[in-house]
């Protein structure tokens, strides 16, 4: 079903209006945390007392998978900083990574390449695609850090292990066989990744009733193709 389109300054208002008396299985999908609260203010003006699926897009994929065996299997941050961090410091010891071995001190290196691992992660990028990828915004680390994303990404294939874009596609597996009765997504000027789209299209496309508010800021409004 095609999402119904709504510009207006209320559209939040307005979509909030019919989403507080829609009955069945409903999701609110927020552009952030911030204006996942602004959404249930907004809510709790129609009646809607008690939180009603309204959730970031990552907070609904991790919803989604809360009985799934990837649960078990997630990366915490914690864990997915560290497992670069220890990618870095072996292709260092390989003097694989000497173009870039001047950030490795500071420990920026490890930041940068956790920064672009999760970039292209979330746009699904394959790890023999990713020097050609970087090449234009990382001219001088591409190969590098192409060696860090093909190194991250067979230890998740080796491992079995989930990250957040994993995450994300599984979700979209599931959203595909999960109805709702009503699907609200509140698109901002922040532009989804590939894997967002997906699973945004796999949920909207599944319900019986879809909305898509699409807002650049107070008062503005602006096109979002979903």
């Amino acid at each position: 079903m095609h999402p119904i389109q709504l510009f207006p300054e209320a559209a939040v208002g307005r979509g909030a209006e019919r989403y507080a008396g829609a009955t069945g299985e409903r999701v609110w999908i927020s552009p952030s945390a911030w204006s996942k609260q602004e959404t249930l203010r907004s809510l709790a003006v129609h009646g809607a007392l008690l939180e009603p699926g309204v959730r970031t897009l990552a907070q609904f994929a991790t919803s989604l998978l809360v009985n799934h065996a990837a649960a078990a299997r997630r990366l915490t941050p914690p864990q997915q900083a560290d497992l670069i961090e220890r990618i870095v410091a072996d292709g260092l010891k390989r003097d694989v990574l000497d173009p870039v071995r001047p950030l490795a001190a500071s420990g920026a290196l490890a930041r940068l390449a956790r920064r672009v691992v999760n970039q292209l992660r979330a746009d699904g990028v394959a790890p023999k695609l990713a020097r050609s990828r970087l090449a234009a915004e990382q001219p001088t680390a591409s190969a590098s850090l192409a060696w860090i994303y093909w190194r991250y990404c067979e230890a998740l294939d080796k491992h079995a292990l989930c990250d957040d874009a994993s995450v994300v596609w599984l979700a979209v597996d599931v959203a595909a066989e999960r109805p709702h009765a009503f699907a609200v997504l509140h698109a901002t000027l922040r532009p989804y990744t590939s894997t967002e789209l997906a699973l945004a299209r796999a949920t909207l496309g599944r319900a019986e009733q879809a909305v898509l508010i699409a807002t650049a800021g107070p008062g503005e409004a602006a096109a979002a193709e979903v």
